[in-house]
């Protein structure tokens, strides 16, 4: 029946929504009197006697087809109305960060037009705040994930290893050289390590000439990682300069804050022991 009444009023009014609502309401205002028109062509002038019952046939007559045409008109108007219901409840759902469907374009009315153009700004509107946060998210200097990005993306990370490292000398490089130099070096180290990473790994830049990557999987991964990366930097200048990293492992224990603190000690030792290498960080050492 809904579907009926829909598609009977698209057709009367396939431009005009305004149209349905005052149809509908035209309808239902006037059931009243069609009952009566209909009460009286029908009984009243076939009639002679004139009894008494005659009044109260004719207010109750015109008492319930007023509420049958106020109910009927109710119910038409909100089906009129559904599509409306469906943009707020879309806008709405679109405010909390839920998943809003594509509504259906088929219609060529105000709502038609309406939807279209909701649609239009829902869709362009995402495309924008989902540039906004991978803008928000990424090192403007590299182009690879920040701290903020990093952090984020570790919300689906569960198991595996951090490494932990950051640029050997990278000051005297800056001072030498200047900070335009150190800015290509950090961009060409960058692009290096992260032509080279998996799908799963997650790359990010946290700040200055420090660096990390979170591996997932056992401890062999992480060191064959940590391995191909040393001999990578190593074997192969950065903007015409020789470039080597010191770098902590640590595994990672679902507290990261614990797990940075492990892998930068880590970093430390690897600087301590020369540099360009890498030191696994032991919980054993920790005191209990």
């Amino acid at each position: 029946m809904e579907a009926c009444m829909e598609a009977a009023l698209n057709r009367i009014f396939p431009k005009s929504f305004a149209y349905k609502i005052l149809f509908v309401a035209f309808l239902g205002t006037h059931i009243p009197l069609l009952a009566f028109t209909i009460y009286v062509l029908n009984f009243e002038l076939g009639s002679v006697d004139g009894g008494a019952s005659r009044p109260w046939n004719i207010f109750f007559l015109i008492l319930s087809a007023t509420l049958a045409g106020t109910l009927v008109t109710l119910y038409a108007i909100n089906k009129l109305l559904s599509p409306i219901f469906t943009i707020i409840r879309n806008i709405k759902a679109f405010d909390r960060n839920e998943p809003v469907a594509h509504m259906s374009e088929t219609r060529s009315d105000e709502i038609g037009f309406l939807i279209r153009n909701v649609n239009k700004w829902l869709a362009s509107t995402t495309v924008k705040l989902e540039t906004f946060q991978d803008e928000a998210e990424r090192d403007a200097l590299t182009g690879i994930l920040n701290r903020r990005g990093f952090m984020r993306r570790m919300n689906s990370f569960s198991t595996g290893f951090m490494l932990h490292f950051d640029i050997d000398n990278f000051k005297s490089i800056n001072d030498t050289y200047g900070h335009d130099k150190g800015d290509l070096v950090l961009k060409g180290l960058a692009e290096r390590i992260n032509s080279t990473m998996r799908e799963r790994d997650i790359f990010a830049r946290l700040g200055g000439e420090e660096f990390v990557i979170m591996v997932p999987g056992g401890f062999e991964a992480a060191v064959t990682t940590a391995e191909r990366l040393l001999d990578g930097i190593r074997l192969e200048p950065i903007s015409d300069l020789p470039i080597t990293v010191s770098m902590g492992i640590a595994e990672y224990t679902l507290d990261l804050d614990k797990t940075m603190k492990r892998a930068d000690e880590a970093t430390y030792k690897a600087k301590q022991a020369g540099k360009d290498t890498y030191v696994v960080y032991e919980a054993s050492r920790e005191q209990t």
